[in-house]
């Protein structure tokens, strides 16, 4: 009896260990699986005519889910719904045009702000200066803060329409139609779509 209970006990601890264990390697399994902390910075570029990358559009491939965006659609008092959202880095080599604003060649953060109680869902594009490191943008880092020295050139309000396959991250396509550059901005089953006029 003695025997058989040592081994009962030498068993269940075993058992425990095992489970213990492998409990503490799923977690960090799923720790070291995070998807926010894997986003990596994306490049887009688009020609115009025989000059080469006239625009380049730089963004984070985020993680945006249909619930995490729905904080910025439908606003409220969260933290998602309570930040501005600056997720691309567009950069002219030329002068553009964008919803009747001109711009200079040079830096520009593209950012969405959430909609409120006084405004709807907003878009606008600030102009600022790159650090050492040529962008604002950090690769792991899904809440990078608007450029300190941005400033605003121009806004509207923006409405996503529901009308792409299903993805599970932002993605940014660019493409050229004579002067004129397409840009679709991705989400979930929502996109919008911008028009920068490239001179």
């Amino acid at each position: 009896m003695k025997v058989h209970s040592l081994l009962t006990r030498l068993a269940t601890t075993a058992f425990v260990a095992a489970l213990c264990f492998t409990s503490t390697t799923a977690l960090a399994q799923m720790q070291g699986t995070d998807k926010r902390k894997q986003t990596t910075i994306q490049t887009v570029t688009v020609d115009n005519g025989k000059s080469k990358d006239a625009l380049t559009v730089k963004f984070l491939n985020l993680p945006w889910g249909e619930k995490t965006f729905s904080f910025l659609e439908v606003g409220g008092n969260s933290f998602y719904s309570t930040r501005d959202w600056p997720f691309a880095h567009v950069k002219l080599a030329s002068k553009a045009k964008w919803i009747g604003a001109d711009l200079e060649p040079g830096d520009y953060a593209w950012v969405v702000t959430p909609k409120s109680e006084k405004a709807p869902m907003g878009l606008s594009l600030w102009k600022f200066t790159p650090g050492a490191s040529g962008t604002f943008l950090v690769a792991g880092d899904v809440f990078t803060e608007r450029p300190a020295d941005a400033v605003m050139v121009a806004s509207k309000p923006i409405v996503f329409e529901r009308d792409q396959p299903l993805v599970d991250h932002l993605d940014i396509t660019a493409s050229a139609n004579g002067k004129n550059a397409s840009i679709v901005v991705r989400y979930g089953t929502r996109s919008i779509t911008e028009e920068l006029s490239l001179r």
